[in-house]
């Protein structure tokens, strides 16, 4: 099974003999690895019908099932109970069935569902019951900076799409991300919250897989010995821009988002 694979380079890595022992095509998502491994796309056939969405709002500083009235679908406000809020989410998606769910706050789908448990309510967020909870909160440092990671969660038949947890549906929208999509291989759901090494990394991994190229799981390989002679030609030099804070006139600003993978 796939559960296997990992559990399998795990014990290889017991050995502690890397120089001997290495995993290859490990550390891929059962999404990407299911794509790669049958030619699947991992967009969406759109020759068929364009894709459709509902757009799920709730304040990010509101918590628990009597905030649910605070909800809209679409921009509009459903009802001023929360058992009349999840009966109309629930109509809402019959009416509509949409296939991508942009959610402002990915904790709205345990949210809806405890409601919906709290006052006896069919509900379902795919088009089969229930949900999972693929990863949970966590913080992470990054250039020096503690940020924050919420939870993840998918429900069957539908993709879920966290906007506040989204960098490239927030910088292009639902159509830039299916490009990505596109390009890289990963799911639309995977890409949704990936950063842009993972896109990156997932492009790397197809065109291995293209050139019958192994991929290394965490790679052992040491950076071999140079002479300080190299490093200088190499070294292209770097600024680190630490202005002055106060008021400035003549700024200009340049679209980091674009520039990044042009950068690498």
């Amino acid at each position: 099974s796939i559960e296997a694979v990992r559990t399998v380079a795990k014990r290889v890595r017991r050995f502690d003999r890397p120089d001997a022992y290495t995993c290859y095509n490990v550390d891929l998502t059962r999404q990407l690895r299911y794509c790669l491994e049958t030619d699947t796309p991992a967009g969406p056939d759109r020759s068929v019908r364009d894709l459709r969405t509902v757009r799920l709002d709730f304040p990010g500083h509101e918590s628990g099932v009597e905030s649910l009235p605070r909800l809209s679908v679409d921009g509009d406000r459903i009802d001023s109970s929360p058992r009349g809020v999840v009966e109309g989410v629930r109509a809402a998606l019959d009416e509509r069935d949409p296939d991508v769910l942009v959610v402002s706050t990915a904790d709205l789908v345990p949210l809806l569902f405890e409601a919906a448990d709290a006052y006896d309510v069919d509900l379902e967020l795919g088009r089969r019951p229930g949900y999972t909870k693929l990863a949970g909160e966590s913080t992470y440092t990054s250039y020096g900076n503690v940020g924050h990671s919420p939870a993840r969660y998918a429900v069957p038949g539908r993709v879920i799409v966290d906007e506040s947890n989204s960098f490239f549906y927030h910088e292009s929208g639902l159509e830039g991300c299916l490009d990505l999509v596109k390009r890289s291989g990963l799911p639309l759901q995977e890409l949704g919250w990936a950063s842009i090494g993972r896109v990156l990394t997932a492009m790397q991994i197809r065109e291995a897989r293209n050139r019958d190229v192994l991929v290394p799981w965490r790679a052992w390989r040491p950076e071999l010995f140079k002479p300080a002679s190299t490093l200088d030609d190499a070294d292209r030099g770097g600024t680190t821009f630490a202005p002055d804070a106060g008021v400035h006139e003549d700024v200009h600003e340049l679209d980091f988002a674009s520039l990044y993978p042009n950068i690498i």
